[in-house]
């Protein structure tokens, strides 16, 4: 039997709401964050370089200058007409400090203390 994905992941992702991936070509939409590294959405026309420094703002922390390394793209199709298809950019972490490892230790941490159904008011977990 051919493993899954998650499976063959080594570290756990965590989802991540109202959260952004701000880089040299604009704003993206976080999708999950792991020990690992982190993907986001774009445009399916996004150039996305092969490595560049990212950073990343939630509610609950920033993670600020970490170089980020390409690893994958999946273009993906809305079958309704009137949204448009978005490509999801799998991300690996570059060589970390290790201040940028221990506050990202510190954002995963908070991330997987807070209920799945979290929410934001106001900067606030609710």
């Amino acid at each position: 039997m051919k493993p899954t994905t998650e499976d063959r992941r080594q570290h756990q992702r965590h989802t991540v709401e109202n959260s952004i991936m701000v880089n040299h070509d604009g704003v993206f939409q976080l999708v999950d964050v792991s020990k690992g590294g982190f993907c986001f959405k774009c445009p399916p026309y996004a150039d996305v370089l092969d490595e560049w420094v990212s950073d990343i703002l939630t509610p609950i922390g920033d993670l600020k200058d970490y170089p980020a390394e390409r690893k994958w793209c999946a273009v993906y199709k809305d079958d309704n007409a009137h949204l448009p298809s978005l490509m999801k950019v799998g991300i690996k972490f570059g060589q970390l400090t290790k201040d940028q490892n221990s506050h990202l230790a510190e954002l995963i941490g908070s991330i997987s203390d807070l209920p799945t159904d979290w929410k934001i008011d106001g900067g606030n977990v609710l």
